[in-house]
Protein backbone atom coordinates (compact mmCIF):
# COMPACT_ATOMS: atom_id res chain seq x y z
CA UNK A 1 0.00 0.00 0.00
CA UNK A 2 2.85 2.39 0.82
CA UNK A 3 4.41 1.72 -2.57
CA UNK A 4 1.29 1.73 -4.76
CA UNK A 5 -0.96 4.23 -2.91
CA UNK A 6 1.49 6.51 -1.14
CA UNK A 7 -0.91 9.38 -0.39
CA UNK A 8 -3.59 7.04 0.98
CA UNK A 9 -0.98 5.38 3.18
CA UNK A 10 0.25 8.74 4.48
CA UNK A 11 -3.31 9.75 5.35
CA UNK A 12 -3.90 6.40 7.07
CA UNK A 13 -0.81 6.78 9.28
CA UNK A 14 -1.65 10.42 10.09
CA UNK A 15 -5.23 9.56 11.00
CA UNK A 16 -3.99 6.73 13.21
CA UNK A 17 -1.59 9.10 14.95
CA UNK A 18 -4.54 11.51 15.47
CA UNK A 19 -2.53 14.41 14.12
CA UNK A 20 -4.75 17.52 14.02
CA UNK A 21 -4.91 19.88 11.04
CA UNK A 22 -2.17 22.59 10.86
CA UNK A 23 -4.70 25.41 11.44
CA UNK A 24 -5.74 23.80 14.74
CA UNK A 25 -2.13 23.64 15.86
CA UNK A 26 -1.57 27.29 14.91
CA UNK A 27 -4.66 28.30 16.89
CA UNK A 28 -3.39 26.40 19.94
CA UNK A 29 0.03 28.05 19.70
CA UNK A 30 -1.63 31.46 19.42
CA UNK A 31 -3.72 30.79 22.53
CA UNK A 32 -0.62 29.66 24.40
CA UNK A 33 1.29 32.82 23.41
CA UNK A 34 -1.63 35.02 24.54
CA UNK A 35 -1.67 33.40 27.96
CA UNK A 36 2.10 33.69 28.36
CA UNK A 37 1.95 37.36 27.41
CA UNK A 38 -0.82 38.01 29.96
CA UNK A 39 1.15 36.16 32.67
CA UNK A 40 4.14 38.45 32.01
CA UNK A 41 1.86 41.50 32.01
CA UNK A 42 0.40 40.54 35.41
CA UNK A 43 3.93 40.24 36.83
CA UNK A 44 4.49 43.88 35.82
CA UNK A 45 1.12 44.96 37.30
CA UNK A 46 1.84 43.23 40.63
CA UNK A 47 5.23 44.94 40.80
CA UNK A 48 3.53 48.35 40.34
CA UNK A 49 0.97 47.50 43.02
CA UNK A 50 3.78 46.91 45.53
CA UNK A 51 5.40 50.21 44.56
CA UNK A 52 2.11 52.13 44.93
CA UNK A 53 1.44 50.47 48.29
CA UNK A 54 4.90 51.36 49.61
CA UNK A 55 4.48 54.94 48.35
CA UNK A 56 1.15 55.22 50.19
CA UNK A 57 -0.81 55.69 46.98
CA UNK A 58 -2.65 52.37 47.48
CA UNK A 59 -4.11 51.36 50.86
CA UNK A 60 -3.23 48.00 52.37
CA UNK A 61 -6.82 46.78 52.06
CA UNK A 62 -7.09 47.77 48.41
CA UNK A 63 -3.62 46.39 47.74
CA UNK A 64 -4.46 42.97 49.21
CA UNK A 65 -7.73 42.74 47.27
CA UNK A 66 -6.13 43.61 43.92
CA UNK A 67 -3.10 41.41 44.61
CA UNK A 68 -5.34 38.43 45.34
CA UNK A 69 -7.36 38.98 42.15
CA UNK A 70 -4.31 39.26 39.91
CA UNK A 71 -2.57 36.27 41.50
CA UNK A 72 -5.71 34.15 41.06
CA UNK A 73 -5.95 35.18 37.40
CA UNK A 74 -2.27 34.40 36.89
CA UNK A 75 -2.57 30.95 38.46
CA UNK A 76 -5.53 30.17 36.22
CA UNK A 77 -3.59 31.33 33.14
CA UNK A 78 -0.59 29.22 34.13
CA UNK A 79 -2.81 26.12 34.44
CA UNK A 80 -4.34 26.81 31.01
CA UNK A 81 -0.92 27.39 29.45
CA UNK A 82 0.40 24.18 30.99
CA UNK A 83 -2.57 22.22 29.59
CA UNK A 84 -2.12 23.66 26.08
CA UNK A 85 1.64 22.97 26.22
CA UNK A 86 0.99 19.32 27.09
CA UNK A 87 -1.42 18.93 24.16
CA UNK A 88 1.11 20.54 21.78
CA UNK A 89 3.86 18.29 23.16
CA UNK A 90 1.77 15.15 22.57
CA UNK A 91 0.96 16.29 19.04
CA UNK A 92 4.62 16.98 18.28
CA UNK A 93 5.49 13.50 19.57
CA UNK A 94 2.76 11.97 17.39
CA UNK A 95 4.10 13.81 14.35
CA UNK A 96 7.61 12.61 15.17
CA UNK A 97 6.41 9.01 15.62
CA UNK A 98 4.46 9.09 12.35
CA UNK A 99 7.53 10.43 10.54
CA UNK A 100 9.72 7.69 12.03
CA UNK A 101 7.25 5.01 10.97
CA UNK A 102 7.06 6.44 7.44
CA UNK A 103 10.88 6.44 7.27
CA UNK A 104 10.81 2.73 8.14
CA UNK A 105 8.19 2.04 5.48
CA UNK A 106 10.18 3.91 2.83
CA UNK A 107 13.28 1.95 3.82
CA UNK A 108 11.55 -1.43 3.58
CA UNK A 109 8.93 -0.98 0.81
CA UNK A 110 10.41 -3.81 -1.24
CA UNK A 111 10.80 -6.62 1.27
CA UNK A 112 11.96 -9.82 -0.39
CA UNK A 113 12.37 -11.79 2.82
CA UNK A 114 11.03 -11.20 6.32
CA UNK A 115 14.09 -11.08 8.59
CA UNK A 116 14.38 -10.68 12.38
CA UNK A 117 15.81 -7.19 11.74
CA UNK A 118 12.70 -6.09 9.83
CA UNK A 119 10.32 -7.63 12.38
CA UNK A 120 12.06 -5.83 15.27
CA UNK A 121 12.15 -2.57 13.31
CA UNK A 122 8.42 -2.60 12.61
CA UNK A 123 6.65 -4.59 15.30
CA UNK A 124 6.32 -3.83 19.00
CA UNK A 125 4.17 -6.89 19.80
CA UNK A 126 1.59 -9.27 18.35
CA UNK A 127 -1.59 -9.94 20.31
CA UNK A 128 -3.38 -13.25 19.73
CA UNK A 129 -6.88 -13.01 21.17
CA UNK A 130 -9.08 -15.79 22.53
CA UNK A 131 -10.35 -18.04 19.70
CA UNK A 132 -13.96 -18.23 18.58
CA UNK A 133 -15.75 -21.23 17.09
CA UNK A 134 -17.13 -24.46 18.50
CA UNK A 135 -14.76 -26.90 16.79
CA UNK A 136 -11.26 -27.04 15.36
CA UNK A 137 -12.65 -26.74 11.82
CA UNK A 138 -14.30 -23.36 12.30
CA UNK A 139 -12.09 -21.93 15.02
CA UNK A 140 -10.80 -18.43 14.31
CA UNK A 141 -8.14 -16.39 16.08
CA UNK A 142 -8.15 -12.60 16.05
CA UNK A 143 -4.58 -11.39 15.68
CA UNK A 144 -3.59 -7.77 16.27
CA UNK A 145 -0.22 -6.40 15.18
CA UNK A 146 1.02 -3.45 17.27
CA UNK A 147 3.62 -1.48 15.33
CA UNK A 148 6.47 0.58 16.73
CA UNK A 149 5.78 4.33 16.95
CA UNK A 150 2.08 4.25 15.92
CA UNK A 151 0.50 1.25 17.65
CA UNK A 152 -2.08 -1.00 15.99
CA UNK A 153 -2.81 -0.09 12.37
CA UNK A 154 -5.56 -1.70 10.32
CA UNK A 155 -4.02 -1.75 6.84
CA UNK A 156 -6.64 -2.67 4.22
CA UNK A 157 -5.96 -5.77 2.16
CA UNK A 158 -5.71 -5.31 -1.61
CA UNK A 159 -8.91 -6.15 -3.44
CA UNK A 160 -8.91 -9.62 -4.99
CA UNK A 161 -10.65 -10.19 -8.30
CA UNK A 162 -12.30 -13.49 -9.08
CA UNK A 163 -10.44 -15.39 -11.86
CA UNK A 164 -12.30 -16.59 -14.92
CA UNK A 165 -12.15 -20.09 -16.32
CA UNK A 166 -9.65 -18.95 -18.96
CA UNK A 167 -7.34 -17.57 -16.28
CA UNK A 168 -6.46 -21.09 -15.19
CA UNK A 169 -4.19 -21.19 -18.23
CA UNK A 170 -2.21 -18.31 -16.68
CA UNK A 171 -0.80 -21.01 -14.40
CA UNK A 172 0.17 -23.80 -16.81
CA UNK A 173 1.63 -25.83 -13.96
CA UNK A 174 -1.79 -25.90 -12.25
CA UNK A 175 -3.46 -26.74 -15.55
CA UNK A 176 -1.08 -29.65 -16.11
CA UNK A 177 -1.44 -30.84 -12.51
CA UNK A 178 -5.26 -30.87 -12.70
CA UNK A 179 -5.28 -32.55 -16.11
CA UNK A 180 -2.99 -35.31 -14.84
CA UNK A 181 -4.29 -35.86 -11.31
CA UNK A 182 -7.83 -34.35 -11.26
CA UNK A 183 -7.25 -32.93 -7.78
CA UNK A 184 -5.25 -30.16 -6.13
CA UNK A 185 -4.83 -28.62 -2.69
CA UNK A 186 -3.99 -25.15 -1.35
CA UNK A 187 -0.38 -26.04 -0.52
CA UNK A 188 0.23 -27.22 -4.10
CA UNK A 189 -1.21 -23.97 -5.48
CA UNK A 190 0.92 -21.94 -3.09
CA UNK A 191 4.13 -23.71 -4.09
CA UNK A 192 3.40 -23.62 -7.82
CA UNK A 193 2.34 -19.97 -8.09
CA UNK A 194 4.16 -18.21 -5.26
CA UNK A 195 0.82 -17.00 -3.83
CA UNK A 196 0.43 -16.70 -0.10
CA UNK A 197 -1.94 -19.18 1.55
CA UNK A 198 -4.86 -16.72 1.72
CA UNK A 199 -4.65 -15.98 -2.00
CA UNK A 200 -4.26 -19.68 -2.83
CA UNK A 201 -7.42 -20.50 -0.87
CA UNK A 202 -9.27 -17.57 -2.47
CA UNK A 203 -8.20 -18.77 -5.92
CA UNK A 204 -9.41 -22.32 -5.28
CA UNK A 205 -12.67 -21.12 -3.73
CA UNK A 206 -13.27 -19.02 -6.83
CA UNK A 207 -12.91 -22.12 -8.97
CA UNK A 208 -15.36 -23.92 -6.68
CA UNK A 209 -17.84 -21.06 -7.10
CA UNK A 210 -17.36 -21.31 -10.88
CA UNK A 211 -18.18 -25.06 -10.61
CA UNK A 212 -14.77 -26.08 -11.93
CA UNK A 213 -13.67 -27.74 -8.68
CA UNK A 214 -15.49 -29.19 -5.70
CA UNK A 215 -14.25 -29.34 -2.13
CA UNK A 216 -13.00 -32.74 -1.15
CA UNK A 217 -11.73 -34.13 2.14
CA UNK A 218 -9.57 -32.11 4.50
CA UNK A 219 -6.15 -33.62 5.18
CA UNK A 220 -3.31 -32.61 7.47
CA UNK A 221 -1.86 -30.57 4.61
CA UNK A 222 -5.13 -28.74 3.93
CA UNK A 223 -8.30 -29.26 1.95
CA UNK A 224 -8.16 -31.25 -1.31
CA UNK A 225 -10.20 -29.92 -4.28
CA UNK A 226 -11.42 -32.32 -6.97
CA UNK A 227 -11.82 -31.44 -10.62
CA UNK A 228 -15.42 -31.63 -11.86
CA UNK A 229 -15.01 -29.92 -15.26
CA UNK A 230 -12.77 -31.61 -17.80
CA UNK A 231 -9.99 -29.26 -18.90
Amino acid sequence: MARESEMEFLELVKSKAAIPRPEIELAREEELNKRKARITEIDTIIKKLFEQNVAGILSNERFNTMLHEYEAEQEDLKAQADSISKVLSVTQQQVSNADKFLELVQKYTRIKELTPEIVLAFIDRVLVHKPTGSSKWNREYSIEVVYNFIGALDIPEPELTEPTLQEIVIYPQIYDHLKAKHWIDNETVRKMTGMNMDHAMYYLNSLVNAHILERGLRTKGGRVYDLIVEL
